[in-house]
């Protein structure tokens, strides 16, 4: 067979090629562009929004992101190391505010893993020519507009995963045209191109540990019984796999959060709970795939569960049952076989590895391309079996798209705001008090305080106890002035977790609000000063960033006219993150009260050298010029108040 471009083989055959791969692409896109303008939601706050290496942009040190891995997250103590992800991230911080550049990169990078996949499998029809010709395009299209995946695609937070899986596409599609080039200098050229794949991949998540093992799969159910394939054994067939092994040497010593992985597995291995759980996440995130029905951003799932519980052996049953019908179908539809097998080793890593969320969609963005393989390779051989029924089939296939399309729309939808994801979740789980507390979070933040106390009223009749739902209240009722009813709230909470940062903020605006202004700067000083050991423990559920609790100190500072104390606490936030442009800031809310003009000014300077051209600088200095002309200076603005991540329904401090 005549070589050609990557989508054909021969010049009469590379159009006919390059449309389906430009349909598919162009179905993926125009199915997710429907909401591009939505806001930063669940744990965009921590990856982007207050992280200061994503607000600074790239800058001229770009290898400061492949150097230290903390700045991926404005979490202080992450073990994450993905230096593309937090790059990229920074390159969209460098087009401004709004979410648009960073899900229209999202939408880009989904795009770029349907033609991955696409390609990939084109390469594969020339080992197994006998897989019928639409199978590439139904398998990309299906990955491209299926509802699960809209998740990875529009959760900014989740763009580890969605990047993870745009170069695992690219890598497999690599490794099939190592093995189809009969020249060793070309095979070595394909084999270093994706070795490059894999290494991005694991660059953007650790999930990439399992690529080296779909490359065996590939091996053994599809490259070496293929008639079109390279006879393979011994030394052929593993010395692709030898340069796996020392990689994994380097990134036992490079990526950190693969270390703490092992951790996880630990506990997998010693809790019943834990090992009935992923047990029954490897049935229901196949379920969500192939159904789409309860897509959620927080699935009620029970940790409680043992391994002999109905729903633990119901989801064994079903695997188990699957796995012999993979079997049964590796010689007559090897291709169905090798998708299982993919779907199974590239969810494994999120079901065996058990965050505090337990199941989250976008983390088997890269295990749907193997379901998407395996449901296009059996459409593939029901269109060969029903040779006067076509049409039938055909239609069937156009409605299923169409269903797919719809659902994606409207999962789109959901998660365009705060507002709209939490309704949903809450709507999906109405028994526990997570999503329901998270809701009327965002409520506040969107202004809607009567909606917002309903909400958080309902969350704490489901649990009175339940801690987050108890301190968003009361920081609702220290922004309406309800200082009182806010104290009754926080402390039984400050008996129940002493040095909860969260809890002793709400505290101090509380003592402002009711003129205790003086004591409660104290004890914010006292949380200050022993910020960093409480960032390096992880110990509290949400542990600020570095130089937080400063900032809030010199909030409240202001708020009750204690400028020294204000000054100290800008001194100690320059200490604590010295490259964070939130220093400079809350220096000119300081100098601003003290009607220190020149100073006030100096600082807009240093901010807007680190924040060029940041809408922020503009509008600070409108500020100050209303304040020179006799204004009152106001007081510092406040940032959002983010969802709580740790709780059922709330996220995770540990990254997605």
């Amino acid at each position: 067979m005549a070589r050609g471009g990557i989508f054909g083989t021969r010049a009469g055959t590379r159009a006919r090629a390059f449309g389906p791969a430009l349909l598919a692409v162009a179905l993926a896109v125009a199915t997710h562009a429907f909401e591009l303008h939505g806001e930063f939601v669940f744990d965009d706050v921590l990856y982007v929004m207050f992280n200061p290496a994503v607000r600074q942009g790239i800058g001229g040190d770009w290898l400061r992101f492949f150097t230290d891995h903390t700045l991926y997250s404005s979490l202080a103590a992450t073990v994450h190391y993905r230096p593309l992800v937090v790059l990229s991230y920074a390159a969209n911080g460098g087009a401004g505010d709004g979410t648009f550049a960073y899900k229209a990169t999202q939408v880009g990078l989904h795009a770029l893993t349907v033609l991955g996949l696409y390609w990939s499998l084109t390469v594969l029809r020339r080992l197994r020519p006998e897989l019928p010709a639409g199978v590439p395009f139904l398998a990309a299209a299906w990955v491209g507009i299926v509802p699960f995946n809209v998740e990875a695609v529009h959760y900014i937070a989740a763009r580890s995963s969605l990047m993870c899986g745009t170069f695992s596409a690219w890598a497999v599609g690599l490794f099939l045209s190592m093995r189809l080039a009969a020249a060793p200098t070309r095979a070595a050229a394909w084999y270093l191109a994706h070795l490059a794949a894999v290494a991005a991949a694991l660059s953007c998540k650790e999930t990439a540990l399992a690529l080296p093992a779909v490359m065996l799969a590939a091996d053994l159910l599809l490259v070496r019984p293929g008639p079109a394939g390279p006879r393979l054994s011994g030394a052929r067939l593993a010395w692709p796999y030898v340069p796996y092994l020392a990689g994994l040497v380097l990134v036992l010593l490079v990526m950190p959060n693969v270390n703490h992985t092992f951790g996880y597995l630990r506990q997998v291995f010693t809790d019943e709970w834990r090992l009935a759980t992923a047990f029954y996440c490897l049935a229901e995130n196949l379920r969500l795939m192939v159904l789409g029905t309860g897509l959620t951003a927080v699935h009620p799932i029970d940790p409680g569960a043992g391994l002999l519980s109905a729903s633990t052996l119901a989801a064994l049953a079903a695997v188990a049952l699957l796995a012999a019908g993979a079997f049964a179908l590796r010689r007559r539809v090897p291709l169905a076989a090798f998708g299982y097998v993919w779907y199974l080793f590239l969810i494994a890593p999120s079901t065996f590895v058990h965050l505090n969320v337990i199941l989250e969609e976008h983390r088997g963005y890269t295990a749907s391309f193997g379901v998407g393989m395996a449901l296009a390779a059996l459409a593939g051989a029901l269109w060969r079996a029903a040779s006067r029924r076509r049409a039938a089939v055909a239609a069937g296939i156009a409605a299923v798209g169409l269903l797919l399309i719809a659902g994606t729309v409207h999962r789109e939808r959901v998660w365009a705001t705060g507002v709209t994801l939490w309704e949903d979740a809450a709507a999906h789980d109405p028994g526990r008090p997570g999503p329901r507390a998270n809701l009327g979070m965002m409520r506040l933040n969107g202004g809607d305080a009567a909606g917002a106390e309903r909400d958080l009223r309902q969350a704490l009749a489901l649990d009175p106890t339940f801690l987050p739902a108890r301190r968003g209240l009361a920081h609702l009722l220290g922004v309406q002035g309800r200082y009182r009813e806010a104290l009754d709230l926080l402390v039984p909470l400050v008996a129940q977790v002493p040095d909860d940062p969260r809890v002793l903020v709400e505290v101090a605006r509380a003592r402002v609000g009711l003129g205790g202004g003086p004591e409660a700067v104290a004890s914010l000083r006292r949380l200050a000063e022993v910020e960093q050991g409480n960032l390096r423990s992880r110990k509290y559920v949400y542990p600020y960033r570095p130089g937080a609790t400063a900032v809030e100190l010199v909030r409240v500072a202001l708020e009750a006219r204690l400028i020294d104390d204000a000054r100290w606490g800008v001194r100690h936030l320059r200490e604590e993150a010295p490259d964070d442009p939130t220093g400079d800031r809350m220096a000119f809310e300081v100098h601003l009260a003290a009607r220190e003009w020149e100073a006030a000014e100096a600082d807009l300077r240093a901010l807007d050298r680190r924040l060029p051209g940041h809408p922020t600088v503009a509008a600070l200095r409108a500020r100050l010029r209303e304040a020179r002309n006799g204004a009152s200076p106001g007081p510092p603005e406040t940032a959002p108040e983010p969802p709580e991540p740790g709780v059922p329904g709330g996220g995770s401090p540990t990254p997605p």
